[in-house]
């Protein structure tokens, strides 16, 4: 087993465009060093995807899926994470860059137990939030 890449996850964008839910979990070390940082990659695009959950991550997975120069999701409405990777990715929910793949998203499920008080930025990256598990 390997850890997933850059490609691994556009070849799953490309050879599934319809796909709706996507469940991540891979506890291999990523090495980024492989990848040409300086190369101009596509935006992985999953416009159907509306259930992401990733389990037991590095932060480059988690920056992978939300940061929008690396992945388009439109229609993200579910999202199961833990919170310490996503406030993290999001630099306390503050990082222009992972508010467009969150803002759509109405049920966000921790896997690991988070504060129980949020910043008011945490509000600005989730708008349409109804319900924190």
């Amino acid at each position: 087993v390997y850890p997933f890449t850059y490609e691994f996850f556009l070849r799953i964008a490309r050879a599934f465009p319809l796909i709706t839910e996507l469940t991540v979990l891979n506890n291999r070390v990523y090495n980024n060093t492989d990848e040409n940082t300086n190369q101009i990659k596509s935006i992985v695009e999953f416009h159907h995807l509306t259930f992401l959950t990733i389990h037991f991550q590095q932060d480059i997975y988690v920056e992978q899926f939300l940061v929008n120069t690396n992945t388009y999701i439109p229609n993200l409405i579910n999202l199961t994470i833990s919170y310490d990777n996503l406030a993290t990715v999001t630099n306390n929910f503050t990082r222009h860059s992972t508010r467009h793949n969150c803002s759509k998203v109405e049920i966000l499920k921790f896997t690991t137990c988070p504060i129980t008080v949020h910043p008011k930025e945490f509000y600005l990256h989730f708008p349409c939030l109804e319900l924190i598990r």
